[in-house]
């Protein structure tokens, strides 16, 4: 299942990137569409600390922040969309998630009932009791009902009930937004021919001029005449 709905994005297709701010520890970006100003537009702030994402379109309405350590060169790899959530969103119980968790159960059981035909244990099918039971409250049934019918059928409860996942739209929108920054993000769009640089890299830290740039990294001339190639993330306008 992806998080992304199509009309995510289809709303994003147009969007282009602008570079607001470089320096040695903090790049932003706006991504928007040309000629809407703020509207729809989502505002992408690197710093040493971790990812900030904001703006008029982001996750839930005020902003997602990642975990630290993660910067440009990990937000424009591909990233599986449950390994991007990890770093932004944290899991909550929800209703249609509870529900998607309970038919897999009840997928579950029935094969291994038809599997294991002798097993009288398999024949008590509990998990597609839970499910009529639960499903019979309507939207009143809750995520502590769902505990009460796993306790009354014998289930095993530590490792909670099911529905816990990011929130969906949440989730949709931040992985959208991933992967149309990883689109649009071009080191050459950004790094001119004879652009004067700083290079703050383990191997080399001073100042360069830009030869040219290629996806990922950008090829610096030094003081000595030589060219060497840099991770994108490690250099910066003077």
């Amino acid at each position: 299942m992806s998080y992304i709905k199509p009309d995510m994005k289809d709303s994003l297709k147009d969007h282009v990137l602008e570079r607001v701010l470089d320096t040695e520890k903090f790049q932003s970006f706006y991504m928007k569409r040309p000629g809407q100003g703020r509207m729809m537009s989502t505002l992408l702030v690197f710093t040493p600390e971790g990812i900030v994402i904001m703006g008029d379109l982001c996750p839930s309405g005020h902003g997602a922040i990642s975990v630290y350590g993660k910067g440009i060169k990990w937000f424009i790899g591909t990233l599986s969309e449950g390994y991007l959530c990890e770093k932004f969103l944290q899991r909550v119980w929800q209703r249609d998630a509870a529900v998607e968790g309970l038919k897999e159960e009840v997928k579950a059981e029935a094969q291994e009932a038809e599997e294991n035909p002798d097993d009288q244990d398999a024949k008590k099918l509990p998990w597609k009791k839970i499910l009529e039971e639960w499903t019979a409250c309507g939207d009143e049934g809750s995520e502590q009902d769902l505990y009460g019918l796993m306790w009354k059928h014998d289930l095993d409860t530590s490792d909670g009930a099911p529905g816990y996942d990011y929130p969906r739209s949440d989730a949709g929108w931040l992985c959208a937004i991933q992967q149309r920054f990883a689109e649009l993000y071009q080191p050459a769009d950004v790094f001119k021919a004879g652009d004067a640089v700083l290079v703050d890299h383990p191997r080399y830290k001073g100042p360069g001029i830009v030869d040219h740039a290629a996806p990922a990294v950008v090829y610096v001339k030094l003081g000595n005449g030589n060219v060497w190639a840099y991770e994108v993330e490690t250099v910066h306008k003077a």
